[in-house]
């Protein structure tokens, strides 16, 4: 009761009460919210929206077709096949069916070549980018060594060289293609050869007549008319004596098909004499061909030859 008097007070006390100093706060609270209701309701008429809002767009349900031929153009080309080839575009099939097609490379296996190309060697490197491919261009021609990437020609581009082969991009078909040594061309290294058959003596210049061998002057002179070139037909030493004094000329190598070939001498062959006379300075062997050129109707040359002494007659028409 006391505290309740505190607050409100009494009718008997003159003194105010206690929250009557809250009473003006009280009056302004209420008045704000009378004002905020009367500019609500005035406003709300302009707060409202004129339109109807947007309606919200319709799902599209994907209807499934009526036949598999929709999917016959994935079907043909077989975009997912099994061999790992990726199927030409289809504004490549639209240029086959114009006949417009570009030539596309061919990666598969390389086939022998027709183009007129002979492989002559290789040189194969640990790098094989560095290889090397000896080729000889007949048409044009021409003999060189093409590396690996290298265009030889405007004719094949070398892709690959091995031992005896290589392979290379036919530039105008864009098919891979090979060219390869024959096995018929071994080289036969420490292998014994069969020895050629020995040559008849007769031939287009010495006829064999008896025991003598017939020469026609005329055909002498036809093959023996540049000096130059039957020096480098045949390559001579001096045979040395015991002694050491020069005892004829030997034959160390003879070109095959040579005027001396055709004489009748061989390889080891030694001329030890002309018409009797010793052959022992680089005058004397001069002399054969002097002789031979002359008006003499027969010359006598001593050879040995394979150890045995021996005399070839020649006949001079």
């Amino acid at each position: 009761m006391r505290l309740l008097s505190k607050f409100f007070g009494s009718k008997k006390s003159n003194s105010k009460p206690a929250f009557e100093f809250l009473l003006p706060y009280v009056i302004v609270l209420l008045l704000g919210f009378i004002v905020a209701d009367i500019t609500t309701l005035y406003l709300r008429p302009y707060m409202l929206p004129n339109e109807a809002p947007p309606k919200k767009p319709t799902k599209k349900i994907f209807k499934s077709p009526e036949s598999k031929s929709v999917y016959s153009p994935i079907a043909s080309r077989n975009i997912f096949n099994s061999d790992g080839k990726i199927p030409p575009s289809l504004s490549q099939l639209a240029n086959k069916k114009k006949g417009e097609e570009q030539t596309q490379d061919d990666d598969g296996p390389a086939s022998l070549t027709r183009l007129p190309i002979k492989l002559l060697g290789t040189i194969v490197h640990a790098n094989p980018a560095k290889s090397i491919a000896t080729l000889n261009l007949s048409n044009r021609n021409k003999t060189g060594s093409w590396k690996v990437g290298e265009d030889v020609e405007k004719m094949i581009e070398i892709i690959e060289v091995e031992r005896r082969k290589v392979i290379f991009r036919n530039l105008k078909n864009r098919k891979k293609e090979y060219a390869e040594i024959p096995e018929d061309n071994k080289l036969n290294f420490g292998k014994k050869t069969a020895k050629a058959a020995p040559k008849k003596a007769g031939n287009d210049i010495v006829k064999v007549r008896g025991n003598n061998r017939v020469i026609k002057r005329a055909d002498f002179l036809k093959q023996t008319r540049r000096m130059g070139e039957i020096l480098r037909q045949a390559s001579m030493a001096p045979n040395k004596g015991p002694d050491g004094s020069i005892q004829g000329f030997k034959f160390l190598s003879i070109k095959p098909g040579s005027i001396f070939e055709k004489l009748g001498f061989k390889n080891g062959d030694v001329i030890k004499g002309v018409n009797g006379e010793p052959v022992n300075s680089a005058a004397k062997a001069m002399e054969l061909y002097n002789v031979l050129k002359s008006d003499a109707s027969s010359v006598s040359i001593d050879i040995n030859s394979g150890g045995r002494d021996s005399s070839y007659n020649y006949v001079i028409e």
